[in-house]
Parts: C-alpha cells; structure tokens; sequence
C-alpha cells in the first residue's frame, strides 16, 4: 500500500454500495446526456449545489467571470471547497467513485489510505479542468454523490430527498453557499 491513496473495497460492499447508487449513477448519467430542463425528468430527486458564489450564474455573468480568474482567486475558492470536502468526509463515511473500463461504463468505489490521502485527493483541480477529470464521492449516511465541478461550484446528486440542515453548519465554516 506504499504510496497508493485509495484502494478498492471488498466485492461484497462493491455490491451493496452499487445497489445503493446505480439508480442515482444512471439518473446523474442521464441527466447530464439529455440535458434535462429538471432534475425530475431525469429521475433525480434532489440537486444541490455548493459554490462560492450566493446564485447560480447566467451563461454570460460566468463567462465574464470566469473569463481571467487569477491565480490567487482561484487559490481562495479551491480552498474553500476543498475545506468543505474534508469536513463533509471527516464527518461521513465517503468513497471515492472511479469509473473503469473501456467505455469507462463500470462502477468500482476506493477508500481513502488515510487522512493525508483523502485531503490530497479532494484538492479542487484547475477551474478549467474537464468535468471528467474531476472526483466524485459517494456518501452511503447521506446517500448522495458529491460531483467536483469546474466553475467553483460542487454538486450533490441523490434520489431521494437531501436534507440540508446536516449541510447547512458546514457551509458557514467554510463561506460558501447552497444554491
């Protein structure tokens, strides 16, 4: 295990935890193919994003500001997310989503070697970073999968209705907001 992040869990837990999620992978899936207008016409239940930003951005208020993001803004949103990341984990039992095979079509979750593993892992990447590039977790307590996104805003996915008081302490500690 020397120098290896995160490793598989055991095939039995693969099993319960892909039963738990499969109906949310494919909701999230078919969500963003079609581009559903709402979250329940893909089947979703909840959606919940978590940005350093108080509203969710017009196409042309985030190409304006998105457009020439420092180095040092970029720096101050990534750790206020990656802050987020750590105590929602510190908090939950969470596991990292990694998708294998060919067409990248088959689920397997990793568990965390450690702490210093997971903060590493959780670190935001590059604003201009592809979404696909980016880490997805999946926490069985709260039953979500918590997408990293590229324009300083996370998402919670679920298909069943999120509870948002569990969330509400954790955004405050870490200046961001719901939306």
């Amino acid at each position: 295990m020397l120098n290896r992040r995160f490793i598989s869990v055991p095939k039995s837990q693969q099993k319960k935890l892909l039963s738990q999620f499969r109906g949310t992978f494919d909701a999230v899936d078919h969500w963003m193919g079609c581009h559903c207008s709402t979250i329940e016409q893909a089947g979703l239940k909840s959606l919940l994003s978590v940005s350093v930003f108080d509203h969710c951005l017009r196409g042309d208020e985030a190409i304006a500001m998105l457009a020439n993001v420092d180095d040092l803004t970029q720096h101050d949103h990534n750790m206020k997310l990656h802050k987020f990341a750590c105590l929602l984990t510190s908090k939950h039992e969470s596991y990292l989503v990694k998708l294998k095979g060919q067409k990248h079509d088959k689920v397997s979750f990793k568990k965390f070697t450690s702490e210093s593993a997971r903060e590493h892992v959780l670190i935001p990447k590059d604003y201009r970073t592809r979404d696909w590039e980016r880490f997805v977790l999946a926490i069985p307590s709260l039953n979500v999968l918590y997408y990293e996104s590229c324009d300083f805003t996370h998402h919670f996915f679920s298909d069943k209705q999120l509870r948002l008081d569990e969330l509400t302490p954790l955004l405050s500690a870490c200046d961001l907001h719901a939306i």
